[in-house]
């Protein structure tokens, strides 16, 4: 599968709601195949990095003038609604692996 929107929808929507899965993640932002999840990502990444709390308030701020370009607030208020358990994140996180793996094909 070339795409699996679903499950980069999934992962990105579990780090909203819970920083603390960033730890267990092995994902960078080119490993998204949509442009607007990899600066989703990519924001996330900073906050994190910066030892801040990954949260819909610092990831929108970080990403600043590009909010409307990944789908505006409404879109990663989505995203975090859109979990149904924090404990599918490693599964999720596969499919988008498995995703990456079959484009570089």
């Amino acid at each position: 599968m070339i795409l699996n929107e679903e499950a980069e929808q999934a992962v990105l929507g579990a780090i909203l709601l819970d920083d603390a899965v960033m730890e267990k993640s092995k994902l960078k932002g080119e490993y998204f195949h949509l442009q607007r999840h990899q600066k989703i990502f990519a924001a996330i990444a900073k906050v994190h990095q910066l030892g801040e709390p990954v949260t819909l308030v610092t990831v929108t701020t970080e990403l600043g003038k590009d909010i409307d370009a990944v789908g505006g607030v409404g879109y990663l208020s989505q995203l975090a609604a859109s979990i149904p358990t924090l404990e599918t994140f490693e599964h999720q996180q596969r499919l988008v692996l498995e995703a990456l793996r079959y484009r570089k094909q």
